[in-house]
């Protein structure tokens, strides 16, 4: 064999043994990229406090006024169990909450007369691999504004 031959063998020989490893690499790319695009399980809940002008900070409500809020598995894109709805919960018997059909959307309502100087939202769900997470926030009473003067009143000193 000439050393024509002989290099043209091993080069093919090299060849194939780079696109061997290519190939492999390719392989193990893509499932990388198979694990990584699919749903991660959600680890707890953030939230956003998404009320009207009621609300005059993040997480302050005015007792007596509507409020909102709004939550989002984390981390971002994190999944919930299929057909489990995450459940809100209060402390204080003065706050009335409504979830939305998602269970990520409560509305809720405070009395006037409520006392208490905060309360403590909590979002309970199970997620994608039936672990229970949860969050609690905690939502401060702002004192009501001042009612708008209607009028004026008089009173004779002397």
């Amino acid at each position: 064999m000439s050393d024509l031959e002989r290099l043209e063998v091993y080069d093919l020989g090299m060849i194939r043994n780079a696109a061997g490893r290519i190939a492999d690499a390719f392989e193990e790319l893509l499932e990388l990229l198979k694990r990584l695009s699919e749903p991660r399980a959600a680890q707890g809940f953030t939230f956003k406090n998404t009320g009207d002008k009621a609300m005059p900070t993040n997480f302050t409500v005015v007792p007596g006024q509507p409020f909102q809020v709004t939550a989002s598995p984390i981390p971002t894109g994190g999944a919930l169990q299929a057909g489990s709805i995450p459940v809100w919960t209060v402390d204080d018997a003065s706050v009335t909450l409504t979830p939305d059909a998602t269970g990520l959307v409560v509305n809720g309502t405070t009395l006037a007369t409520d006392a208490a100087p905060s309360f403590n939202l909590t979002l309970t769900g199970i997620n994608s691999v039936g672990v229970t997470i949860s969050n609690t926030q905690n939502m401060a009473f702002a004192a009501a504004p001042a009612a708008p003067a209607t009028g004026f009143a008089f009173v004779q000193n002397s």
